[in-house]
């Protein structure tokens, strides 16, 4: 690893690891490229975070420029993440007026409980869970206030019945609606009435608003991950802030979930990587009740690749797919424990890639 990728992966936690300074120190008495590092700390979606960290830590080891450059990128970024903030407050203000309630995902709410501050997390969506039943009249209030479906209307019916979110934008800003967390292909159904009925009042900027219980949001980001490759270092970072802040009530809510629907696996894999790529302490999980460490060890070493932690070393059945979707439901199923979860998945996604084909095909 470079050292440029080295200290940033130092420096993205708060607080800083004891044992890390020790070796940011040491680093920051190298030769950096200075690009390099904001490069990175970008590409990695970890600015505000890096940022403070390094102005903190950095002291005289840095020239007056890189301090003056730190603190205005530290500013742009957390300037960012509070602009995020604000529309999801307002977003949920407007679409609460036809629906009545909302509960907010991820996001400001992820950053509020992994960080403690919603400007030290960058976020790019704003994701929002209705009723099922409400769908028609929030996508028709975003509608209304300057946003565009991302997809054909006639396509809406099949994207609900699929479990899709459905997508919206306008510049700058870009919202997902959920009636539901997964989408049906990846065969992992949390019981959407126990979604609403523990929900958890939180506090955004002086505002009190509505999110999904910390059990039910750790157990989302394990698999939200594990659907995308953990493509994105922030992720685990969130994994890695999250679960050293859950209370031990709640970590056995996370183990009895994981267990309940058959996903241990999942939650290992995420454990796993918090802890060897951004030094997560996960003492407090019972690691033995998930399942043995090797089965998720192929599947941390192509995620090490994919970020650029580790040499490729051989290429998976994963790495020669060509089809993003097939791609991805392969690493998906490597995270799952059972083999009938596995094979449903792609049942699923096959039926419903062919009910697609016929709708696209009805239509000409």
């Amino acid at each position: 690893m470079r050292p440029e990728a080295e200290l940033v992966l130092l420096l993205c936690r708060i607080p800083i690891r004891v044992e890390s300074t020790r070796l940011i120190r040491a680093l920051l008495k190298r030769s950096l490229e200075w690009e390099a590092v904001f490069s990175i700390a970008q590409a990695w979606e970890v600015e505000p975070v890096v940022f403070m960290n390094l102005r903190s830590l950095g002291g005289e080891a840095l020239s007056g420029e890189i301090h003056r450059q730190l603190a205005i990128r530290e500013q742009a970024s957390r300037a960012l993440a509070l602009g995020a903030t604000l529309r999801a407050l307002e977003l949920i203000r407007q679409v609460e007026s036809p629906v009545r309630r909302v509960l907010l995902l991820k996001g400001p709410a992820l950053a509020v409980a992994g960080y403690g501050d919603p400007s030290l997390r960058t976020s790019a969506d704003i994701d929002l869970l209705v009723r099922r039943a409400d769908l028609a009249s929030a996508g028709d209030k975003l509608v209304a206030i300057g946003y565009k479906r991302d997809y054909p209307l006639i396509d809406e019916r099949m994207l609900i019945k699929n479990q899709h979110a459905l997508e919206f934008s306008r510049p700058g800003s870009k919202v997902e609606l959920h009636w539901t967390l997964l989408s049906r292909h990846l065969h992992l159904n949390i019981d959407v009435d126990e979604l609403w009925t523990s929900k958890q009042a939180i506090e955004l900027g002086g505002v009190t608003i509505e999110a999904i219980a910390a059990q039910h949001l750790f157990f989302y980001i394990c698999a939200h991950g594990a659907k995308h490759e953990w493509a994105r270092l922030r992720w685990i970072c969130d994994i890695a802030q999250f679960g050293e802040r859950l209370s031990h009530g709640e970590v056995e809510s996370v183990l009895t979930l994981a267990t309940r629907l058959h996903a241990k696996r999942l939650v290992l894999l995420a454990l796993v990587l918090a802890r060897d790529i951004a030094g997560a302490d996960i003492s407090r999980f019972d690691i033995g009740s998930l399942g043995e460490e090797k089965h998720v060890q192929a599947a941390v070493s192509h995620v090490r690749q994919g970020l650029g932690l580790e040499a490729q070393s051989f290429v998976g059945v994963s790495r020669i797919v060509r089809d993003e979707r097939l791609r991805t439901l392969l690493f998906w199923a490597r995270a799952r424990e059972r083999l009938r979860d596995r094979a449903a998945s792609f049942t699923i996604m096959l039926l419903s890639s062919q009910q697609q084909k016929a709708l696209r095909w009805s239509r000409h």
